[in-house]
């Protein structure tokens, strides 16, 4: 059954056990006897009783959070948002030969601790994971290559070269596991890119 407490219910020791052989839930009620909230190892509601459940029974999100700020976010609708992740995107505003580094000197949007270092245009990342990087630029009468490059060193098989031709747009992507603190910049290694920035972007983000 249910009874109310007038006072906080505190509970002291290294372990709390929830026990029971068929499994156990965990009801939260804003007005007693109307569940908002639950966490659930056995069938309750939607949930079949195979694994964890944690749930609101209403219309507000559930919220994940570290040092007292919101993390992530999954709204009543199940859309889940994370507004420190880490991601970064540049374009190139300026006309870039063989063998530069392309500037990464427009349209720079960056967030989660990454960083786009305009003086040596790269960017860095935050924490180790898993990484999608790639590039889309227009190649200028000539034909071009670009290298994508980790810490200064070209990534074996991510690369791609245009065709003579004015214009033509080429492009390529990976996913590559990063450490803490490396840096991804784009090497012209033969030709020329256009200088307009609302054709080209490169960008680098997290996926785990």
């Amino acid at each position: 059954g249910s009874s109310a407490l007038s006072a906080k219910l505190v509970v002291s020791g290294p372990n709390t056990i929830f026990h029971d052989s068929g499994g156990s839930t965990l009801r939260f009620n804003k007005t007693l006897g109307t569940d908002t909230a639950f966490i659930a190892n056995r069938p309750y509601n939607f949930h079949d009783g195979n694994g964890l459940a944690i749930a609101t029974q209403d219309s507000n999100p559930i919220r994940f959070g570290t040092n007292n700020t919101e993390r992530m976010k999954i709204d009543a609708s199940g859309r889940v948002t994370k507004p420190y992740h880490p991601y970064a995107s540049a374009s190139c505003g300026s006309t870039t030969s063989s063998p530069n580094i392309v500037p990464l000197n427009a349209h720079n949007v960056y967030n989660g601790g990454m960083n786009i270092d305009n003086t040596n245009q790269r960017i860095t990342v935050p924490i180790a994971g898993q990484y999608v990087i790639g590039f889309h630029h227009l190649a200028e009468l000539v034909d071009t290559t670009i290298y994508v490059r980790k810490n200064g060193a070209n990534i074996g098989g991510l690369h791609t070269q245009s065709k003579v031709g004015n214009n033509h747009n080429f492009s390529a992507q990976t996913i590559l596991s990063l450490a803490a603190n490396d840096y991804i910049d784009f090497k012209v290694n033969s030709g020329r890119i256009h200088s307009n920035s609302s054709f080209n972007s490169m960008y680098v983000y997290l996926i785990g």
